[in-house]
């Protein structure tokens, strides 16, 4: 008897976590899908460094770019058939032969800054920059050459993160990856 009193207790504990825990993942979902309505183009740049992911995908699915925003013209396509991205996608929509006014690039080349000044700097982060970056400049190099737009926003971004007191060790690296 002690036995099945036992079984049934904890039963009904587990239960009951399952749904404190399924509560709130429902308040997280419609707190997720409320700032992402505000905030589209700051969630699909946290997002970002996870591009081949699964989750990227799936955030991406959920999200409404609006049509006035410099994200809409290169992923509002890949919202119907959301799929981890290769990065050499999310170089092509960044490289000034496709965005001439070079606001993503300028977005993609100042996140680590941001990260910075937000204390929320992560190796993730970094290897997507770097590794952003070194594939630009070397698709810009193969091609017409690197212009003078995409040096200039490079170079203030590399002085920026340069700048930074608390770049730290991970930081340092992320800069010498990038030639």
């Amino acid at each position: 008897m002690d036995r099945d009193h036992g079984w049934r207790q904890m039963h009904r504990v587990a239960r009951q976590e399952v749904q404190v825990c399924l509560l709130l993942f429902q308040k997280m979902t419609g707190l997720t899908r409320r700032v992402h309505e505000m905030n589209a183009e700051v969630v699909l740049q946290v997002f970002l460094p996870y591009h081949q992911s699964p989750n990227f995908p799936r955030m991406l699915s959920i999200l409404t770019i609006p049509k006035t925003s410099r994200y809409f013209a290169p992923f509002d396509p890949l919202i119907k058939n959301a799929q981890p991205l290769p990065r050499s996608y999310i170089t092509q929509s960044v490289s000034p032969s496709r965005d001439k006014s070079l606001r993503l690039l300028m977005d993609i080349a100042g996140m680590v800054q941001v990260a910075l000044a937000d204390n929320v700097v992560h190796r993730g982060l970094l290897a997507f920059w770097s590794a952003t970056m070194v594939e630009l400049i070397e698709s810009e190099r193969s091609g017409k050459g690197v212009g003078e737009g995409l040096v200039k926003v490079l170079v203030e971004a590399f002085v920026g993160i340069l700048e930074t007191p608390k770049g730290g060790q991970d930081v340092n690296v992320s800069q010498l990856a990038t030639p």
